[in-house]
């Protein structure tokens, strides 16, 4: 995290998304991640592609 801090030009904006195991979110919001969905973003979502 403080990589991409140094590396953020002013006024760029970058965004960091992860899945959180089950459970695990509160080990998360500790380095500043919000749970979702909350009144500003929406849910986390995801789609599995499996090749038979």
């Amino acid at each position: 995290m403080d990589f991409i801090h140094e590396q953020l030009k002013p006024g760029y904006k970058f965004m960091v998304s992860l899945c959180s195991a089950k459970r695990k979110e509160e080990f998360y919001k500790k380095f500043g991640f919000i749970v979702r969905p909350n009144d500003d973003v929406g849910s986390g979502m995801h789609q599995w592609f499996v090749n038979e």
